[in-house]
């Protein structure tokens, strides 16, 4: 993890599993790799030590989210020998436990993400998403791609946008698909003569931006509503008569 700053870029962290950000305290709230029921936090400064928040009594956490209701949002693993359990808790900024804690069983997911009010999923070919005071209402998407979608999409992540539908990236053919907030395609906003090769992670900032990270390491700015507003095909002509 690095901070940018206008002289430079500073090393945080190594061996990130998780991250969130808590704009309220200009904390960073994390997981590492080798430390996978482990919680820390560390100013966003990077000054200063990281502590430990809280060790939860679970198999692995899988996500970690923040709003303004929950200092966080705790996504918890359960491997029992009939299957997985998912529990998910909420924290209070000293660590403690706060009421209701909420069970819900997922099947094998690659990929777990925490939103505002919601809880996002990637499988191998699919992504749900669950919403509600308990979780118990879901949407899924298994793509559009040719004669068998489920054979060929394949979803590494997600993440709403300002307007509360989703973007969904398939690292099949490089491609970003827009959803609206019940889960029902749109259309494919970004295509991989965008620009995009390699996309494994996607996020939106609050000015409308995405930031789509690479397998490289490099991380690509895109503006959401210029992808929106324009054809695959009006953003070809453009490039070729910039290039002429």
């Amino acid at each position: 993890l690095y901070q940018q700053t206008e002289s430079g870029v500073k090393r945080l962290l190594e061996s990130v599993k998780l991250i969130t950000y808590i704009p309220e305290s200009d904390e960073i709230v994390f997981v590492l790799m080798d430390q996978s029921t482990k919680i820390c936090r560390l100013s966003a400064s990077g000054d200063g030590k990281q502590t430990h928040l809280s060790t939860m009594k679970c198999t692995e956490i899988v996500a970690i989210g923040h709003d303004e209701t929950n200092y966080l949002t705790v996504l918890c693993s359960f491997k029992y020998r009939n299957g997985v359990e998912h529990k998910v808790y909420f924290m209070d900024s000293i660590g403690c436990l706060k009421e209701p804690i909420i069970d819900f069983y997922v099947n094998n997911p690659k990929q777990a993400k925490i939103f505002k009010s919601s809880i996002g999923f990637c499988f191998d070919h699919a992504i749900s998403v669950k919403y509600g005071p308990l979780f118990d209402t879901s949407v899924s998407y298994s793509g559009i791609i040719g004669n068998e979608p489920k054979n060929t999409f394949s979803p590494t992540d997600l993440c709403p946008d300002l307007d509360e539908n989703f973007l969904v990236i398939d690292s099949y053919d490089n491609t970003v698909h827009l959803l609206d907030s019940k889960g029902k395609f749109l259309k494919i906003i970004m295509f991989e003569d965008d620009g995009l090769n390699g996309i494994n992670c996607i996020e939106m900032d609050s000015s409308g931006w995405l930031h789509l990270g690479c397998k490289d390491g490099y991380v690509q700015y895109a503006n959401v509503q210029y992808y929106k507003t324009t054809t695959r095909e009006e953003r070809c002509m453009k490039r070729r008569s910039q290039q002429k």
